[in-house]
């Protein structure tokens, strides 16, 4: 897990962004964030916008095809979701109050939203 993650929302990261000399924020290493626009914020990492916070506080998540450790943890600690690596691919729980059981668990799909509480919206 990033060693600093924190899950901020639309607002908080607007601040942060707004306060940045050049407009974007360093969040973890090789992970900023950036606005896309007025009412989209990217969280990057590389150069794949794994994260979008809308203004709704609404998260979008990607992968960008890295299944890898470093991309999980990024979804893990800038989104409350929960994704979690099964069978060679991500998956993300549905409700995680309803904790990781296998009728809980959808498969990662680039642009899977979730709520500010962490369950998928559909």
């Amino acid at each position: 897990m990033v060693k600093d993650s924190h899950v901020y929302s639309f607002e908080q990261l607007a601040q942060m962004i707004k306060a940045s000399r050049d407009g974007k924020k360093k969040l973890a290493h090789n992970t900023i964030t950036h606005f896309i626009a007025n009412d989209k914020i990217g969280i990057r990492l590389h150069w794949t916008d794994v994260i979008i916070v809308n203004a709704d506080d609404t998260y979008e998540l990607y992968n960008g095809g890295y299944t890898t450790r470093t991309t999980r943890d990024r979804l893990n600690g800038f989104s409350p979701a929960t994704v979690i690596q099964k069978d060679f691919g991500f998956h993300v729980l549905k409700n995680p109050a309803d904790g990781k059981v296998k009728s809980n668990l959808v498969p990662f799909e680039e642009g899977i939203r979730v709520d500010r509480f962490g369950c998928v919206v559909k």
